[in-house]
Formats: C-alpha cells, structure tokens, sequence
C-alpha cells in the first residue's frame, strides 16, 4: 500500500530567517550555548525525542482497531530535528533561525494514525484522534494531579490510497504540555492516552526517555 498523507509525522516549521534571539527566548531555559550546541548535534544527524506506538493491549478484530505513532520532544530536540531538516534540504540553520515558540518551555507532541492493514478480509484503521492527556503510569485518573491536560491541541487529516483505488481518511493531533508540569507529574513512568470514540490508545515514556526530554 502506499501511504500519502497531509502532513509527515513530525511538522517542520518554516524557517524564520535573519530573526534574532530576545533577552525573553533565553529566559525560558535554553543559553545561548545550549542552542549552540543542539543546532550542531542536530546537523551531525543526531536527535532528542521519544518515539512509542500507541495502541489497546486488548485483542481487538475491529475494524477500527488500529494504533498511531506518537513522537513527543521538548525544545531542545526541537531545534536539533529542525536543524537536520534544514541540512537535508541544503539550507542553512543558525542561532538566528531560532524562534521563540521553538524554545518555548513545552512538550510538542504528534499523534499519527498508523496505515489502514488488511486481513481476514477486512481493512483495520485507527479512528479519529480527538483528544490526547499524559497520565501518570497506573492512575486511574481519579486524581487530577495523575492527568496532565495539554495547553494546546489541533487535530489535523491524513489520508491514504492504494494501486487499487482503494482511499482511507483519518485525524491525527499535535499537542502541546508545560515542561515543567509534566516533570513535576508523580512516577517514574508517564502514560501517553489518545482518546478515540473506538477506546483509548495508549503507550508509554519510560524513566530514562522521561529524563532525557528537554
């Protein structure tokens, strides 16, 4: 099957030439040499995200029983993706193509629906995202202190089609969540749940990539 979707898994932002950093950029958290040195690791082709495929852990035969991909990374993994895209593309990337809203102190996270798959003659999909929280590993969710809300959500279409004309539409989210709520969230281990209206999907950040998101 070939897949085409409406935006890759993880958006590049359009690089904002010649924009100098405000004294307001560095005071989220990030010095200058911390930009420094993500826009070189970055352009070496190394990367600083949290990658795990969401799905029901239950055996489900539905036809809408499939999963999505979630990909999570903070600012600094955010300039090095950014400054290897730049690099693939035979641009240049500095400090001065550094944005605010890309140092921003926040967790950006795509949630994207994996391919329809076939079998037992039936084409098994993932439903719509519609809403997407990070929970501490166990909780129940009574507890409000468990569930991290996002600060901003867009869902957004994918699509994909095959050599038969066959075409399937889906819906994945981009969320955005506080750095410093998510690090403050209890345990060691955070759920990740995309809320479907065929049940929830989920997967987790494990101690070790919750440590090194930054």
């Amino acid at each position: 099957m070939k897949q085409r979707t409406k935006t890759t898994m993880v958006r590049v932002l359009t690089l904002t030439a010649a924009l100098a950093f405000s004294t307001a950029a560095y005071s989220q958290g990030l010095t200058p040499a911390d930009v420094d040195a993500a826009i070189s690791a970055g352009l070496a082709g190394k990367s600083l995200s949290s990658q795990c495929y969401a799905t029901s852990g239950l055996m489900d035969f539905g036809e809408f029983n499939g999963g999505f991909t979630v990909v999570i990374e903070g600012p600094v993994g955010r300039i090095m993706r950014l400054a290897l895209a730049a690099k693939k593309k035979y641009q240049p990337f500095t400090a001065a193509d550094v944005t605010d809203e890309m140092l921003s102190r926040t967790l950006w996270l795509v949630a994207e629906p994996n391919k329809p798959t076939f079998s037992s003659g039936v084409w098994h999909r993932a439903a719509n995202a519609e809403h997407i929280v990070l929970k501490r590993k166990g909780a129940k969710g009574d507890n409000p202190t468990d569930v991290l809300q996002a600060e901003s959500m867009e869902p957004y279409p994918v699509s994909w089609s095959n050599a038969m004309g066959g075409k399937w539409e889906g819906q994945g989210i981009t969320a955005k969540f506080s750095i410093e709520a998510f690090q403050k969230m209890p345990g060691d281990e955070v759920d990740i749940v995309v809320v479907t209206p065929a049940g929830e999907r989920r997967c987790k950040i494990g101690k070790k990539d919750r440590a090194a998101l930054r």
